[in-house]
């Protein structure tokens, strides 16, 4: 049974594009004389949303996907850039390399390709592992980086998906969700 849910967590990060129609509500930061940021809220979480980005709400409090974050449309690039996040219960016993195998397997099997492993790192105190690959998308060639932490006993997998040309924009929105990130609980 343990084995199955990651792969279901994956799998919903990796087929998401949409949210729901409800729309976050943008919060100051708390943090005295700080810019103002955008800061969006998921299940467990808060995050600060990329300039240009919409945000909205994906399953509540239970698992799939929680948050959906839309970049602006380039016609050029055929694709909205986008990131997303999944939360599911997290695997008993599944350490970073088996969680990072099960997200190289579930990339590939999406047609992925050239899957690498991204630098690990961590989200707000959290072990996080990541990949990147290039795939196939709707009118244009996309590259995707997720990474997985594991928070208390959910499993979040937050990607970044865009344009092939446009993968620094990417790599950039994905550091300042990841770097805004916030465990609240």
């Amino acid at each position: 049974m343990r084995r199955r849910l990651l792969p279901l967590a994956v799998t919903g990060l990796l087929l998401a594009g949409c949210g729901a129609e409800e729309q976050p509500t943008p919060r100051p930061s708390p943090e005295a004389g700080d810019e103002r940021r955008n800061e969006v809220r998921g299940p467990g979480f808060t995050t600060e949303k990329p300039r240009g980005f919409t945000g909205s709400g994906g399953g509540g409090q239970g698992g799939g996907v929680v948050l959906t974050l839309l970049g602006p449309f380039r016609a050029s690039e055929r694709f909205p850039p986008n990131i997303t996040v999944a939360r599911t219960a997290a695997p008993a016993s599944s350490s970073a390399e088996q969680v990072r195998g099960s997200i190289r397997t579930q990339s590939e099997a999406q047609g992925g390709k050239g899957v690498d492993a991204l630098p690990d790192r961590e989200i707000d105190g959290e072990a996080a592992i990541g990949v990147t690959y290039s795939r196939s998308g709707p009118g244009a060639e996309l590259t995707q980086r997720t990474y997985a932490v594991v928070h208390g006993r959910q499993l979040y997998t937050i990607a970044s998906t865009t344009a092939l040309k446009s993968a620094v924009d990417g790599e950039k929105v994905l550091e300042t969700v990841l770097d805004g990130w916030r465990w609240v609980d």
